[in-house]
């Protein structure tokens, strides 16, 4: 999937972003970053629908106050803002609990899929993108498939981040966290 339709994944949510200091130019600072967020996301999903509409096996889909692409009724996608170990940025609500322990969110008619995010990565400097990923959330933490923003290449092995249980607390500690109590 990331090697056929990479570059239309990349012009859609370049395209997302530049729309979205097109028409918020004069009032960038009053936008709270959760706000920035939304936006952008709502517009790459409307700029990828113009994109991969019609593609064989795409198909827009939309569930109360969601909305997630699904690829072959194999995988389900949802858009999200990424940190920079390309982690989703998600609120703590039932549905992306859910999505994020691989429960089946029932869109397919009985077909199981594969949640999966899509999400982007913008500059703090510039405000471009910086990176374009598929993010694989899991019980354990986060694989990414990352797409190289520029249409240079997809990348072709995988980037592991994964958040390891803490014995003590019984909780997810990332890479992060680890490396800064291996340092105290």
């Amino acid at each position: 999937m990331c090697m056929e339709h990479g570059a239309s994944i990349e012009k859609a949510f370049a395209r997302a972003v530049a729309h979205f200091y097109e028409l918020h130019r004069a009032n960038l600072l009053a936008i709270r970053p959760a706000t920035k967020a939304s936006l952008i996301n709502d517009f790459a999903y409307q700029f990828l629908q113009e994109e991969l509409d019609g593609t064989a096996g795409f198909e827009f889909l939309s569930r109360r106050k969601a909305r997630y692409i699904g690829c072959g009724s194999r995988i389900l996608i949802r858009i999200k803002k990424l940190d920079e170990a390309s982690r989703p940025t998600i609120n703590k609500t039932l549905a992306a609990t859910r999505f994020n322990t691989q429960n089946d969110m029932d869109l397919f008619g009985g077909a199981r899929a594969v949640n999966v995010y899509l999400g982007y990565i913008l500059s703090e400097e510039s405000g471009e993108i910086n990176k374009v990923a598929f993010a694989c959330p899991n019980t354990d933490g986060m694989i990414a498939w990352t797409l190289d923003v520029g249409g240079r290449h997809v990348q072709k092995a995988l980037d592991f981040e994964v958040a390891r249980r803490s014995p003590k607390t019984d909780r997810l500690v990332s890479k992060k966290q680890r490396k800064k109590a291996g340092q105290a």
